[in-house]
């Protein structure tokens, strides 16, 4: 008797498919849409997590790691049978402790011929070349700039959407994940990656 029921949505099933996905209108995101079911987030839907870089490397630097600090937020747009369509990453620039002005990518887990286009980069200081997809050129993974001057971004919420053209299981993305790196002093090639993940 202590839980008011007078908003809550119906979670049983209303036996109504409109896309034929094989998931019911009531658990669907997109119920007219046989492509997509599911939005799926990384932490969470309302939530973001952290990433904080130190860019001397490979000088061991004053170990405060707070020359970049960055949230971020993971949208999978996914199909019934769980594979990825769509991403949206979101990006907020909370703190550069830095003099040098520096750069962010993130490195994902297929090719640039899985990718259909990448859009919202901020790309101010021409120190990368990207292809017509949005993709970093000459590169075999598919790796998206989202910008190439932290400092051109203090504060502001970067929303970069990625649309495939092949759909990607998540657990396969999940088991190898995304490659944030920073790079540093307006240098492209200087990368700070994350523990044990492999350089662009």
């Amino acid at each position: 008797e202590a839980i008011e029921e007078q908003n809550l949505p119906s979670i049983g099933s209303t036996n109504n498919d409109q896309d034929n996905d094989g998931v019911d209108d009531n658990s669907d995101d997109y119920p007219t849409d046989p492509n997509k079911a599911f939005d799926q987030y990384y932490p969470d839907a309302q939530n973001f997590a952290s990433l904080a870089f130190e860019d001397l490397w490979p000088a061991k630097g004053d170990y405060d790691f707070n020359d970049l600090v960055l949230d971020q937020q993971y949208r999978f747009i996914t199909s019934a049978n769980n594979f990825i369509s769509e991403m949206e990453i979101k990006l907020v620039v909370r703190h550069i402790g830095a003099s040098y002005h520096n750069g962010f990518g993130i490195s994902l887990p297929f090719t640039p011929s899985q990718v259909s286009t990448v859009s919202g980069y901020n790309i101010t200081d021409g120190l990368v070349t990207l292809d017509g997809k949005g993709l970093e050129t000459n590169q075999t993974q598919a790796v998206i700039i989202p910008f190439d001057d932290a400092s051109d971004n203090l504060g502001d919420t970067i929303t970069i959407n990625i649309i495939l053209a092949t759909p990607f299981n998540l657990s396969q993305f999940n088991q190898t994940g995304a490659n944030p790196f920073l790079f540093a002093n307006a240098t492209r090639g200087r990368e700070i990656h994350l523990t044990n993940m492999a350089p662009t």
